[in-house]
């Protein structure tokens, strides 16, 4: 049961903000009490003091936007996508983490070294408090990381004084751990996040599948009075059930499989053909000038020659593996599983040269004087960078080749890679 990724990084976006309230209150307190004991305790300079309460001023407006954005989130998260919240997140952490270092950077000019000590400290062990709270995404994390700790590391590798090389050292270490176990962490909250998707899924469609049932039972129960009407009900419900899953999977004019059917199949032999690396080859084929021939002939003439044209490609479909299908209008399709390019192509010309043979009077054809199709043929060996919607294209490309050199001819796809 595929969970899609897409869900997965909603969830995760989804608890990254519904924690950021407390990360961003945290992180403002955190920078309220630093420059209350710096001012306090060091006794900074007047021209710092002011240079404090302005960046103080900066950092709180920025966390009161940071704070407007999630709140906008939670009202709103159709207004942008996952991925524009989540980059939009990152944004912010970035910026925030470049403020702390224009406050170290002053710090450092003119403060004692005891309290840049006190700083670095501090606001490593700030980031190490905000693994709580980015534990959903290795991205915003190692960004808040990277821009918060990064510059002061290396900044203070190059300081004449030996206790802040010494420092640095450590925290070039100690980002690289935040890394490690931050990585680490994700990678578990994925699968969590994975496991409590599945298990609602699964309890939804049991929930429904087991609602479903009692609808059965109780309509059951209320028409069956003896085992022996219980008996004939439940013949009944099966032959109805195969009825409706063939007409559910077949096209109602011609017999053959349908739309549906015909991606189901395709995706199926998809998968296999790239598991056990064989070739899978594609027919696209279109009745030339099919409109015409209605105008002409009228709508039952062409109902009718839609039949005779299905029952042949159906007969050139001989194998248990072949699989023909109506694809839409005038056009079918047929997929030849372990078919290399010119055993299809020599099939499409069977193909071809069987509906010529029916001789279908056609008046108004511009490829001759009876019906005939056009093909497209594709073959392609199944990759995971590939996808069937490149094999149906390569196909519906030779086709359109085809009518356009003339008509009742059969293209082979080139330069499929």
């Amino acid at each position: 049961m595929d969970i899609s990724k897409e869900k997965i990084l909603a969830k995760r976006v989804n608890i990254l903000y519904r924690q950021a309230t407390v990360a961003i209150v945290g992180m403002v307190l955190m920078a309220i009490a630093i420059c209350l004991f710096l001012y306090f305790l060091a006794r900074p300079e007047e021209s710092l003091v002011g240079f404090m309460a302005a960046w103080l001023i900066t950092l709180i407006a920025l966390s009161a936007l940071r704070l407007y954005a999630v709140t906008l989130y939670h009202r709103r998260p159709d207004l942008l996508k996952t991925t524009q919240w989540l980059y939009f997140y990152v944004l912010w952490v970035a910026v925030s983490g470049i403020l702390w270092n224009i406050f170290f950077f002053e710090l450092g000019l003119k403060l004692d070294h005891i309290y840049i000590y006190f700083f670095v400290v501090t606001i490593a062990g700030m980031t190490a408090a905000a693994v709580a709270a980015y534990n959903t995404s290795f991205l915003a994390f190692s960004m808040m990381v990277i821009f918060t700790l990064g510059p002061i590391a290396f900044y203070s590798l190059y300081s004449p004084d030996q206790i802040m090389r010494a420092l640095a050292m450590m925290l070039i270490a100690y980002i690289i751990f935040l890394l490690i176990v931050s990585y680490r962490l994700c990678n578990q909250i994925n699968n969590l996040i994975f496991n409590e998707l599945l298990i609602t899924r699964l309890e939804s469609e049991k929930s429904f599948a087991s609602l479903i049932n009692e609808e059965l039972e109780n309509e059951i129960r209320q028409r069956i009075e003896t085992e022996g009407k219980l008996k004939e009900e439940r013949d009944k419900a099966e032959a109805l059930a195969d009825t409706l899953l063939t007409i559910s999977s077949k096209d109602g004019l011609t017999g053959l499989n349908n739309r549906r059917r015909f991606d189901e199949f395709l995706e199926k032999e998809w998968k296999r053909c790239m598991r056990v690396k064989e070739p899978l080859t594609l027919v696209l084929c279109d009745i030339d000038c099919y409109k015409a021939f209605n105008d002409t002939h009228g709508h039952l003439a062409g109902d009718d020659c839609l039949k005779k044209i299905a029952n042949v490609l159906e007969h050139f479909s001989r194998r248990a593996s072949d699989f023909a299908a109506r694809y839409g209008g005038e056009e079918f399709a047929v997929i030849l599983p372990n078919t290399p390019s010119d055993m299809g192509h020599y099939v499409a010309e069977q193909m071809r040269m069987g509906v010529e043979d029916l001789k279908v009077e056609h008046k108004s054809s511009t490829a001759g004087n009876v019906v005939t199709i056009s093909l497209g043929v594709v073959t392609m060996v199944p990759e995971h960078n590939k996808t069937t919607d490149e094999l149906i294209n390569l196909a519906d490309q030779a086709l359109y080749e085809a009518k356009a050199n003339g008509r009742n001819q059969t293209v082979v796809a080139k330069d499929v890679a």
